[in-house]
């Protein structure tokens, strides 16, 4: 495939301080909100009677879009293996863009509309809360943050979902000026990009952390 017909512009990220793809920079930089994730516990009761259970039947129940394929050890299609394609350079541009724009600590308005534009949603305004602290405390960023692998664990035509080993080791920050002590780290997220209006243009539509061994 041609990537140079693609524009990739967007994403959409579900949780986190800089898209979390892009960042967890909220958690590794000293005084940024770090959103915490913490799984849910789960408890089971016991009997000492032993229990039988009725068999059930579950209707199938129809769905507005297609159900993405979900296993990573599974053989991609050509047309599959394409949109992967697609995807991870969307990914990767909508990185650079941030990383450029950042290590101008967001001074420019046009670095500002290049990294927005690979956002909607809740991302969106996650991003937009990264960019204000920069903003606000003359934050530059050094280094970058670096994307150290790329999984593809699911496919649709209207979304892939990417597992990334996202690495903030190298990266440090100016804070008006002055070093800071960066808190640098390897974790692995989930990345979901959906295909946009254009059917061209693809946006990130989550984040989520992921334990793995990806990293």
């Amino acid at each position: 495939m041609t990537l140079g017909t693609i524009r990739p512009r967007g994403w959409t990220v579900r949780l986190t301080a800089a898209g979390l793809a892009v960042g967890l920079l909220g958690a590794c930089s000293g005084g940024d909100d770090a959103v915490e994730t913490t799984a849910p516990e789960t408890t089971t009761a016991t009997s000492a009677e032993p229990t039988t259970a009725e068999p059930t039947t579950q209707e199938p129940t129809e769905t507005d879009s297609p159900t993405p394929t979900e296993s990573p050890s599974s053989e991609w299609t050509e047309e599959e293996q394409a949109l992967i394609e697609e995807a991870e350079a969307a990914y990767l541009a909508g990185l650079a863009a941030y990383n450029d724009a950042a290590q101008e600590g967001f001074s420019e308005q046009s670095g500002i509309d290049e990294v927005m534009s690979y956002y909607t949603g809740e991302a969106r305004n996650i991003i937009a809360r990264e960019i204000s602290l920069y903003v606000e405390q003359q934050r530059v960023l050094v280094g970058a943050v670096r994307a150290d692998g790329i999984e593809p664990i699911a496919v649709s035509p209207e979304s892939v979902s990417l597992r990334v080993c996202t690495d903030t080791t190298e990266m440090d920050y100016l804070i008006a000026g002055e070093p800071s002590e960066g808190r640098g780290q390897r974790i692995e997220i989930v990345e979901t990009l959906q295909r946009g209006e254009s059917q061209v243009v693809w946006e990130i539509s989550a984040s989520e952390i992921e334990e793995g061994a990806l990293c």
